[in-house]
């Protein structure tokens, strides 16, 4: 059978039955697009485009704005340096000076009286005070092993910690930590990249040939493996070794066995003398545990050596 539409064009839209003609004119016409809706849409869409135009030109205007805003900084930042520089000449400037004298300038570390007292016990040893050493280590007790041993300040370990990974590359080609063999990295449980702070010190050390990191805590239950870890994991990419560049694994971190502090404030003096009996093992290639190096007896009178070192060196 013929289906009932067969021969006839089937309307998509229809008019309702029982719709008068009247009503239907009506329904119709409500259905369309007149010609002042076209009017209005076409209007809608100029408007949104005059207004995206506007806000372009708003932010391009903003940016020159910032720009202006940054040369002038620049500028203002350049005459306070200069105004600074001439405050510390003056008698007012020579006054707030003296109240924290500079002790020592030692290649890129500067240590004031605060810094140096801090050696008195129980005080916590700062950054200042680790930097030192670690600049003391590299340029004067192992100047002849610089293109094996690498020594980084905790203000560097601090940016490592939380730089951008393109940074974090720049930095390490730029000390050349990726061409040493042993790099030392001071350890802090800080969570702030530019603030100091902290509550305690530990010592991570990579280790080229073997393409893994070694953690030397001095005081058991802390929570800088952690940090150690974490550290490891961001450096890896950047610090393994030649030969194991071809098939890489990531390193992983060993906890060590060292001496362990018998007070609350002696942290940073075992980063300090931990370093110093891991790079002097390294050198001569003896195997020996860190403990024996460096036992609580070495660890309690360094804090006088490492004052007489300093001031020694103001000479």
């Amino acid at each position: 059978m013929d289906s009932p539409f067969s021969g006839t064009r089937r309307a998509l839209f229809q008019t309702p039955q029982g719709l008068s003609s009247k009503h239907s004119q009506t329904h119709k016409k409500s259905s369309g697009y007149d010609k002042s809706d076209l009017l209005s849409s076409k209007a809608k869409i100029q408007f949104e485009h005059d207004l995206e135009l506007s806000l372009k030109s708003f932010e391009k205007d903003m940016h020159i704005q910032q720009l202006e805003q940054l040369r002038q900084l620049s500028e203002k930042l350049k005459n306070d340096a200069w105004i600074a520089a001439l405050f510390q000449s003056t008698t007012i400037g020579k006054s707030m000076s003296s109240c924290d004298p500079v002790v020592l300038s030692y290649e890129n570390s500067l240590l004031r009286q605060s810094d140096v007292e801090l050696l008195n016990v129980p005080n916590w040893l700062n950054d200042n005070i680790i930097a030192f050493w670690f600049e003391y280590l590299e340029n004067d007790v192992y100047k002849d092993h610089k293109k094996s041993l690498g020594f980084v300040c905790p203000q560097v370990v601090q940016y490592l910690k939380f730089g951008l990974p393109e940074d974090i590359k720049n930095t390490i080609e730029e000390l050349e930590l990726d061409k040493k063999q042993y790099v030392l990295f001071p350890v802090n449980d800080c969570r702030a990249q530019t603030v100091p702070g902290g509550t305690h010190w530990s010592l991570l050390v990579y280790n080229a040939s073997e393409n893994s990191f070694e953690h030397y805590d001095s005081y058991p239950g802390s929570c800088n493996l952690p940090v150690a870890e974490s550290l490891a994991k961001i450096l890896a990419t950047f610090l393994r070794s030649a030969s194991s560049k071809c098939g890489y694994s990531p390193p992983l971190v060993h906890e060590m066995q060292c001496t362990q502090q018998s007070n609350t404030y002696d942290c940073g003096m075992h980063v300090i003398c931990n370093a110093e009996g891991l790079c002097k093992m390294y050198i001569s290639g003896v195997k020996r545990p860190l403990s024996d190096m460096v036992p609580s007896s070495v660890v309690a009178r360094s804090r006088e050596n490492l004052k007489d070192i300093i001031y020694s060196l103001r000479k």
